[in-house]
């Protein structure tokens, strides 16, 4: 009987970067917005990692998001489908897969999974080419390239001279140009080489035009970068070049400003309703009452419903996370506060105590040399030098005691 080889959790993952950096648990959770018992669960196996956690180590600590998201994935696949092949459900796996691909899929894929979109896409991009027709594109979006199907990408072909590469994000990763980079390669692989279209072993060079990269970003910050090379992962001087276009609006009434402006709708929406049903509603009915989207919306209005309630799901998780993340910050802050009056309070009382002593060793060598030097009586020396009331027998102790000796 064969076993399976389960691939690696994310936790395994983190658990070796946490070594290599000498990272604690206790030192992590607050820093990425996670309570220390869920965090312990996703090192120990049992709980998976969100999108949302695996960004925020990316932004904090700079682990990969793709390599994090890409591990859960196969681990949940690779789960799912052994336990199917154990109950003999084989013929169920395809369409699980199926299902898991749907919930992947956002506003974004839906959108450009039709040629007219991608048309009127192109059309925002390069509004000069007014010759583009339905039948010059052909769209060749990778599904493999990190193992996550498709999540936010698009690739397509204008008449076989033009390749553009576009990604939606709603947070922000320096690791974009590295991508597109790697999707290309993958692209030219199929295209070029495995499909023989060109003879790249031949003598002759190999015509190609260039591609197109562009990233839309629909989150917030990093307004004053507007093209990302690799220059961050290789240095400048690298022999690879690699420029994505970041695109944070568009030509008013083409469908990348209505998308980015769909994208802004609903990110507002999530923070000003509760529950989740009422957010998804306001952004369906403002963007058909603001003529966004609007044939779009009305023709996938479920699935999109869909697609939005499980994307609020998500914001809820954060904010949850948020919460215990905060509770714990603060617990920490109290305690370090208490500890540090606690040792300020102990030092000043250390302080007065060593005070009061040299000041009981004044006063009492002065009353030993009036009574040895002067003929005075303890009350008289004691009179004279005017100790304290609350020193008093302090002072009294001491002074028998130098007098003994």
């Amino acid at each position: 009987m064969s076993t399976v080889n389960f691939p690696l959790h994310p936790g395994a993952l983190l658990r070796m970067q946490f070594r290599e950096l000498g990272l604690s648990v206790e030192d992590v959770a607050p820093e990425v917005g996670c309570c220390i018992a869920e965090l312990e669960a996703i090192l120990e196996e049992r709980r998976p990692i969100t999108q949302a956690l695996a960004a925020r180590f990316q932004n904090k600590y700079g682990f990969c998001t793709d390599e994090l998201l890409d591990a859960q994935d196969l681990f949940d696949h690779q789960g799912q489908t052994s336990a199917e092949a154990a109950d003999g459900l084989l013929s169920s796996s395809a369409n699980q897969l199926k299902s898991n691909r749907k919930i992947r899929d956002t506003v974004f894929t839906k959108l450009f999974q039709e040629p007219k979109n991608v048309l009127e896409l192109y059309e925002a991009l390069h509004p000069e080419d007014e010759d583009a027709v339905l039948s010059d594109i052909r769209i060749n979006t990778i599904e493999s390239i990190f193992s996550r199907g498709i999540y936010n990408d698009l690739s397509f072909i204008v008449r076989d001279k033009l390749i553009i590469l576009v990604e939606s994000q709603s947070t922000w990763c320096s690791n974009i140009a590295l991508r597109m980079l790697a999707y290309y390669g993958k692209i030219l692989n199929d295209e070029v080489v495995s499909g023989r279209k060109y003879n790249v072993y031949g003598k002759r060079p190999v015509k190609l035009q260039p591609p197109e990269f562009y990233v839309i970003y629909t989150g917030d910050g990093h307004e004053n970068v507007e093209v990302l090379t690799l220059d961050e992962i290789f240095g400048p001087n690298a022999s690879v070049q690699c420029k994505v276009a970041v695109l944070r609006k568009g030509e008013e009434g083409t469908i990348l400003a209505e998308y980015i402006e769909f994208c802004r709708i609903y990110s507002e929406n999530c923070l000003k309703f509760r529950p989740p049903i009422l957010a998804t509603e306001e952004t369906l009915r403002m963007c058909l009452e603001q003529g966004i989207l609007v044939d779009f919306v009305r023709e996938h209005e479920q699935e999109v419903r869909k697609v939005l309630m499980t994307m609020f799901t998500q914001e809820q998780e954060d904010a949850r996370q948020a919460y215990f993340a905060k509770q714990e910050r603060d617990q920490a802050i109290a305690e370090a506060v208490a500890k540090a009056v606690a040792k300020a309070v102990a030092k000043a009382e250390a302080e007065r105590d060593q005070m009061e002593m040299g000041r009981i060793d004044d006063m009492a060598a002065a009353i030993c040399r009036l009574v040895k030097s002067a003929n005075f009586t303890l009350e008289q020396a004691f009179a004279l030098i005017n100790a304290p009331r609350e020193l008093q027998d302090r002072v009294r102790a001491r002074v028998q005691k130098l007098l003994s000796e």
